[in-house]
């Protein structure tokens, strides 16, 4: 009974609060004239989305993953245009016009914003790097998992040198275990210029959230992909799975 009366309440509580968030989003697209609306899925995009149809804005869609988000297929029908990364995910949006045009990046990925002559990392140029990182929020299971299997790799490759994007949580010991061990690295939780992190790397180990993966083919660097297996729709695993699939990974 206590569920139920929750789940009544519940409803009316979010249609007005939807409602609440489209009249904002109506008064923000009258104040600010915008020419197009931009959508990367989320719930977050629902409201403004619904607000540019009402108003007669064009919608463009951008939908990264290969299994589409829930909230881009539902705005699909609206859009004037739904941009995949995919051609997996092309079939799955069965309204609207869709396009594969890859994800945009930024231009740093690719042109060097680094100057020839400077080296952030302090590392040699001339020796294999294994760039390591967990996406934006970092991951400890690969942090922990990298610094048990360092002895195994300087085994195989005795210069190796490696590049560690730890996130928040990680930075302290892996710094700690680097110099231990007595391995040449950079150890960061984050980088801005990750496309400097790319072009010394030969090889990156990383999750495979869109973004990443859309940075390392555009690079061009083989990568090991550890998807995060608790994202939603499980979208990970597939993007790897695409990537893998066309001998991306």
């Amino acid at each position: 009974m206590t569920c139920k009366l929750t789940s009544f309440i519940r409803l009316p509580l979010f249609l007005f609060v939807s409602l609440i968030g489209i009249i904002h989003s109506l008064i923000n697209l009258v104040r600010i004239k915008p020419d197009i609306i931009i959508g990367l899925g989320g719930y977050g995009s629902v409201l403004p989305v619904v607000a540019a149809y009402i108003t007669g804005i064009p919608i463009v869609l951008i939908e990264q993953n290969v299994i589409p988000g829930r909230a881009n297929l539902a705005m699909a029908k609206w859009a004037d245009v739904v941009l995949c990364h995919w051609e997996g995910s092309k079939k799955r949006f069965k309204k609207g016009h869709v396009a594969v045009t890859g994800v945009p990046i930024r231009s740093g990925i690719i042109e060097n914003e680094t100057c020839a002559g400077d080296n952030p990392f302090g590392l040699d140029f001339q020796k294999k790097t294994l760039l390591i990182m967990g996406g934006s929020q970092g991951a400890q299971a690969i942090n922990r998992v990298m610094l048990q299997s360092i002895p195994k790799l300087q085994a195989l490759i005795p210069d190796l040198q490696i590049i560690h994007l730890t996130g928040k949580h990680g930075y302290q010991e892996a710094e700690e275990a680097y110099n231990g061990m007595g391995v040449s690295s950079f150890v960061s939780e984050f980088y801005n210029d990750i496309g400097a992190a790319y072009r010394l790397s030969d090889l990156v180990i990383s999750r495979s959230g869109a973004n990443t993966i859309a940075e390392i083919t555009a690079v061009g660097i083989p990568a090991i992909l550890i998807p995060y297996p608790y994202a939603t729709d499980n979208h990970q695993y597939w993007n790897a799975y695409e990537l893998s699939r066309v001998g991306g990974a």
